[in-house]
């Protein structure tokens, strides 16, 4: 039952990790959409 709680854990680690990286691109792929709008003359405050 240890064996199968560390292992569990370590799953729960690992998608946590992969999401966390996903998010992270997901968030520069706005920057870049926000970057795109601001040389067409869109400004944000």
């Amino acid at each position: 039952m240890v064996f199968f709680f560390t292992f569990f854990d370590l799953i729960n680690v690992f998608v946590k990790g992969a999401f966390m990286i996903d998010q992270k691109k997901h968030l520069l792929t706005i920057e870049k959409q926000i970057e795109h709008l601001k040389s067409k003359g869109i400004t944000f405050d």
